[in-house]
């Protein structure tokens, strides 16, 4: 009976050995490097697009006044960029700098003054596109702040999940 029971044993530390590479591979990478920029201009906004060689994870918009800036920190991306600032001159956005950071990148999109931003975040497979409008300060509307603070889709073995993150007070219902 003893050598059954080992030769049982070794079938089930082969199979662990061989298949569990193949569970953590399905899995989507985190971003690691920031790739690319590309700025996309249409005649009320602008759409900045963060190419990076993965998912971006917990990303944080943040919006800070004198001079107006949109600050997105990237945990655990480094960039692979050569420039440290690029500049823009549109209608919406000024210039695009960087800061590197031990545990982070800082993207700041610097926007045009006496304008009041009105900006979207979206996170794609390969990134991040960052929308952004304006409303004139005179007689122009506030900022949107977005009811979808996050979403994304996970694989996993069985089944799919999209997952939204919504501002609180937000009512929804499944169907």
């Amino acid at each position: 009976m003893r050598p059954m029971r080992n030769r049982a044993f070794l079938w089930v530390v082969l199979f662990c050995l061989c298949f569990t590479p193949l569970l953590f591979a399905t899995q989507a990478e985190g971003a690691k490097r920031l790739i690319d920029l590309e700025v996309e201009e249409a005649p009320q906004y602008a759409t900045v697009v963060l190419y990076t060689d993965g998912e971006v994870q917990g990303y944080k918009p943040f919006f800070l006044q004198s001079p107006p800036r949109l600050v997105i920190d990237l945990p655990g991306v480094k960039r692979s960029l050569q420039a440290q600032r690029l500049q823009i001159n549109s209608p919406f956005l000024r210039a695009v700098r960087f800061g590197d950071y031990p545990e982070k990148l800082r993207v700041v999109l610097d926007l045009p003054e006496g304008l009041s931003p009105c900006y979207q975040v979206q996170r794609t497979a390969g990134g991040l596109r960052v929308h952004i409008g304006r409303a004139l300060l005179e007689g122009g509307s506030a900022p949107v702040d977005p009811l979808i603070q996050d979403f994304g889709f996970r694989q996993m073995k069985e089944v799919s999940r999209v997952f939204l993150k919504v501002k609180e007070g937000v009512k929804y219902s499944l169907r």
